[in-house]
């Protein structure tokens, strides 16, 4: 069920949540959030967003392999991305400068889409066919979990009944029931509280199953309930076709 412009559509989804971009790449897309070690400030970067105590050291070594026209000054980087023992690259100007920079090189948007695809869809879309989902938004809820938190989390998981249906469980219920203990660890984040700011994730998930929307044949709303008690009336803040 998963066509080409099924992916597209999943993967441009994904990065309106991480870029606020409808349609497109904003491979440039750059902010600072204090959601690194210890709360630590950090850079998070690119079309889907990685950030520098995450997989940014990944991404640039493959742009610096890939030859991109600003190699030679990442080179220079290369040994302090993501190193938790040296000062945090957020705070350097040359580096964030460095960065908006090689976004503008067709290079950098060849090896973000590669990098991407590489590592976060794929291993989402495994771990999607290993435990037996077919369903479009399904894979959409899964690659947004493997994007924001690197994975399916073992310990939300165990917090609902439902079986994956690779064990007899019901898609769309397991799928249902992930949403909502995901959009209540989201909402009550007291160990990263900067995560309360992204249940839009997890209530655009919930508009979307109450839709139907199953097959991602619709337009795809994100929406926003400002009130975690009444999710009966959402705040739109896109659409995607």
């Amino acid at each position: 069920m998963l066509t080409d412009n099924l992916i597209k559509k999943i993967i441009q989804v994904v990065r309106y949540f991480e870029t606020s971009k409808v349609t497109g790449a904003d491979y440039g897309a750059l902010s600072m959030f204090n959601d690194g070690p210890g709360n630590r400030k950090q850079i998070t970067y690119g079309a889907s967003q990685t950030t520098e105590f995450g997989m940014l050291h990944k991404l640039i070594q493959m742009y610096i392999d890939a030859k991109g026209e600003y190699t030679s000054s990442f080179e220079a980087y290369i040994s302090r991305i993501g190193d938790p023992t040296k000062p945090t690259l957020a705070d350097d100007r040359a580096f964030i400068i460095l960065l908006k920079s090689a976004a503008k090189d067709p290079i950098m948007w060849q090896v973000q889409d590669q990098f991407f695809r590489q590592y976060y869809f794929h291993p989402a879309e495994d771990w999607f066919e290993k435990h037996g989902f077919s369903l479009p938004l399904s894979m959409l809820v899964i690659y947004d979990s493997f994007v924001q938190s690197g994975s399916i989390m073992d310990f939300l998981r165990n917090r609902f009944p439902e079986k994956v249906p690779v064990d007899g469980g019901n898609e769309r219920e397991w799928i249902s029931e992930y949403v909502q203990v995901r959009d209540v660890w989201l909402e009550t984040n007291t160990a990263r509280p900067i995560l309360r700011n992204t249940d839009y994730r997890t209530d655009s998930f919930i508009y979307a199953i109450r839709q139907d929307n199953w097959m991602l044949d619709k337009p795809f709303t994100v929406v926003n309930y400002p009130d975690p008690a009444n999710q009966q009336t959402p705040q739109v803040w896109a659409t995607i076709s």
